[in-house]
């Protein structure tokens, strides 16, 4: 999969297109927090890596902006969980 992950600030969603389907990850940005609110994975992608591709665009976008990371999507929360390492760079609410 050499698809890349868009980011569509307009949209304010973290996208990729793999096999004519669409992934992404939706958040809201404040002052210091930036907020995951949803993440869409069609069923049809689950265990071909998508959900990583789409959670390392979401880490190096912040990492360098200062942001506290909110994960409150389930989805994410819970690769947070099986992948604390992804964190390293982060402050996490």
């Amino acid at each position: 999969m050499e698809n890349a992950v868009y980011h569509d600030v307009v949209n304010r969603h973290f996208e990729i297109e793999v096999d004519g389907r669409a992934a992404y990850i939706e958040y809201q940005e404040n002052l210091n927090t930036f907020v995951l609110n949803y993440t869409h994975i069609p069923e049809q992608l689950l265990g071909k890596g998508v959900l990583k591709r789409l959670v390392d665009a979401v880490i190096h976008f912040i990492s360098g902006k200062r942001y506290q990371l909110v994960p409150v999507d389930i989805m994410f929360k819970s690769y947070l969980h099986y992948h604390p390492e992804c964190l390293v760079p982060l402050r996490v609410s």
